[in-house]
C-alpha cells in the first residue's frame, strides 16, 4: 500500500472514530431527555384519558340513578292502575277517586318522569360524546360501539311516554260520565297498566345500556393504567437499550481511533527510514 494511500485511511479512520465518539458521547448525555419527554406526553395523555373516563363513570352513576327513579315511579304506577282497576269491580264509590287519579294525578306523574328523563338525556349525550372520544385516543381500542346511544334510548322512553296523560284523562272523563260501565273502564285500565309495563321494560333496557356503559368504562380505565405502567417499562427498557448501544459505539471508535494512529504512525516511519533493512 503507497504510503500517500495509507496516510489518507489513517486521517479518515481518525475523523471517524472522533464523530462516532462525539456522537456516542452526545447521546449518552441527552437522550435521557428525549425518552423523558416521550414518557411525560404519553402519561398525560393516557392521564387525561383516565380522568375523563372517571367524570364520565360519574355522571353515568346521575343516569343510572335517574333511571331507577323512572322505573319506580313507572312500577308505582302500575300497581295503583292494577289495584284500582279490581276495586273498580268491588267499590262504586271509589270511582270518584280514580277519576282525580287518571285525570290528575298520572299525568302530574308522566310529567315529572319525562321532566326526569329529558335531564338524564342531557348528560347521556355528554357521556355520548366523552366516551367516542375516549376511545378514538391511541391506545385506546375502539372500545365504544353501541346499538343504541343512551341518550336516544332515553329519548324514545320519554316520548312513548307522551300518549299516556292523554289516555289516562279520556279513561277518567269516561269514567266521569259514565260510572255505570265499570266492566268496559276495568278492561282499559288493564290495557294501560300493559302499555306502562311495556315501557317500564324499555326504561329497564335503558338501564342495561346504562351497566354496558359502566362495564366499557371500567374497562378502558384498566386499559389506561395498565398502559401507564407499560410505558413507564417500555422507557425503561428503552433507556437501557440506548445506554448499552451508545457505549458499544463508543468503545468501538476507540478502536477505530488506535487503528487510524497505527497506520498514520506506520506511514511516518516509512517517511523517516525507507529502507526497513537499514
Amino acid at each position: 500500500m503507497s504510503l500517500l494511500l495509507r496516510r489518507t485511511i489513517g486521517i479518515i479512520l481518525i475523523l471517524t472514530a472522533l464523530a462516532g465518539l462525539v456522537i456516542s458521547i452526545w447521546g449518552l448525555l441527552n437522550y435521557r431527555n428525549y425518552t423523558a419527554s416521550l414518557e411525560d406526553n404519553t402519561r398525560e395523555i393516557l392521564e387525561f384519558a383516565r380522568s375523563s373516563l372517571v367524570t364520565t363513570d360519574n355522571a353515568l352513576n346521575v343516569v343510572v340513578n335517574s333511571l331507577e327513579d323512572t322505573s319506580a315511579s313507572i312500577v308505582e304506577v302500575e300497581e295503583v292502575l292494577l289495584s284500582t282497576g279490581q276495586t273498580v269491580n268491588d267499590l262504586i264509590p271509589v270511582v270518584e277517586s280514580v277519576t282525580v287519579l287518571l285525570q290528575e294525578d298520572i299525568p302530574t306523574t308522566i310529567d315529572a318522569t319525562q321532566e326526569a328523563l329529558i335531564a338524564a338525556q342531557a348528560s347521556a349525550e355528554v357521556i355520548d360524546g366523552v366516551l367516542r372520544a375516549v376511545s378514538n385516543l391511541p391506545f385506546m381500542g375502539d372500545v365504544y360501539n353501541p346499538e343504541v346511544p343512551l341518550g336516544e334510548a332515553l329519548l324514545n322512553i320519554s316520548d312513548s311516554l307522551d300518549p299516556i296523560p292523554e289516555k289516562a284523562s279520556d279513561i277518567g272523563d269516561e269514567l266521569e260520565s259514565n260510572q255505570g260501565n265499570l266492566d268496559t273502564l276495568n278492561q282499559d285500565l288493564i290495557d294501560l297498566a300493559v302499555t306502562i309495563t311495556e315501557i317500564n321494560t324499555n326504561v329497564s333496557s335503558a338501564q342495561d345500556v346504562s351497566e354496558a356503559y359502566q362495564a366499557d368504562i371500567a374497562t378502558l380505565i384498566t386499559t389506561s393504567e395498565d398502559l401507564q405502567t407499560q410505558v413507564t417499562n417500555g422507557v425503561a427498557a428503552m433507556d437501557f437499550a440506548l445506554t448499552v448501544f451508545l457505549a458499544w459505539l463508543g468503545f468501538t471508535q476507540v478502536g477505530l481511533f488506535t487503528q487510524g494512529l497505527d497506520m498514520l504512525s506506520a506511514g511516518r516511519r516509512r517517511e523517516i527510514n525507507p529502507d526497513p533493512e537499514k
